[in-house]
């Protein structure tokens, strides 16, 4: 999808639409995770243009800052939350346990900005998720180490 047209908008159709249980959301910097996690905390346009009612329940939106060394740690924050929206970065720092955990706990996982990821990284978390369903969005077919972003284009 073009820059500006609505990716995180599409998201939160999504998580709203769907009625999403517990969602993870990875971008590729602080600054979009901190912008994508206002934005589902006002659940975005989808109030403001009457999409959505005034009564509607907003989501329990966590931002993972800093990576949880434990699954325990994982459950404990995750169980709180409806989204969880967090950095590659930090997911990348985690241990094998932990990341598992993560994918344990969500049923749904979006990849925003997709292009930025790299292959082994990206690869390496994504396998958790192989019964989930993954959403990758991006502006661009190409990832950062400049092959195709894989999976159905849609």
């Amino acid at each position: 999808m073009p820059t500006g047209i609505g990716k995180t908008e599409t998201m939160l159709a999504l998580l709203v639409d769907q009625r999403l249980d517990r969602l993870l959301i990875v971008v590729p910097t602080t600054a979009l995770r901190e912008q994508t996690a206002a934005k589902f905390e006002t659940l975005g346009v989808l109030v403001k243009s009457g999409v959505i009612g005034s009564a509607a329940l907003y989501p329990v939106v966590g931002t993972l800052e800093h990576r949880p060394r434990t699954p325990e740690e994982v459950e404990e924050y995750f169980r709180s939350c409806n989204v969880v929206v967090t950095t590659m970065g930090v997911v990348s720092r985690c241990g094998e346990d932990v990341q598992r955990k993560m994918a344990e706990m969500c049923g749904h996982l979006f990849i925003d900005e997709a292009h930025h990821i790299q292959a082994p990284t990206w690869e390496i978390f994504r396998r958790f998720f192989a019964d989930k369903i993954v959403l990758q969005f991006t502006a661009t077919p190409f990832r950062g180490d400049g092959r195709h972003v894989d999976g159905e284009i849609i």
